[in-house]
């Protein structure tokens, strides 16, 4: 990313504001610390590519499972509590409580509108690259070399 296109999500994020995206007949949350680690606790192939806009880096798109989408867009669209609970259930290499979740969650959505729960999660993503471009870490004093 370099600064130009660090502006322009910039400003298109501060336009659009806190308001969620609409799918599904459902108002899907924005991408939060909260909702990349509960990707992070159901191992989603997501949690990676957010990690890294935490870090102020862009890495591939990863390759997805329709499972994987119905599970964001879970994450992101009921209620976030319950949300929090069930993923507490889960485990490394174990998101059964999860994906029955996710299952029950999207039903009857189209496949435009998983579409645009995959257009929303990249977009997302830019926007955290974008917000932390450039950004230098916290100096806590000291002279940065080790001590013994």
């Amino acid at each position: 990313m370099n600064e130009t296109e660090r502006e322009i999500t910039n400003h298109m994020t501060a336009l659009q504001g806190d308001h969620p995206h609409a799918v599904g007949g459902q108002q899907m949350r924005r991408v939060s610390l909260e909702s990349i680690s509960v990707l992070q606790m159901v191992g989603s192939p997501f949690a990676p590519v957010f990690n890294a806009a935490l870090n102020g880096e862009t890495i591939a798109a990863p390759e997805v499972s329709a499972v994987d989408i119905a599970v964001f867009a879970w994450i992101h669209s009921a209620p976030e509590d319950d949300v929090l609970q069930v993923a507490l259930q889960c485990a490394p290499d174990y998101a059964s409580p999860a994906i029955r979740a996710a299952m029950k969650c999207i039903r009857g959505w189209s496949m435009e509108e998983v579409a645009k729960v995959v257009e929303y999660a990249m977009a997302d993503a830019r926007a955290v690259v974008a917000a932390t471009f450039d950004l230098e870490a916290p100096n806590y004093g000291g002279d940065g070399k080790k001590k013994s």
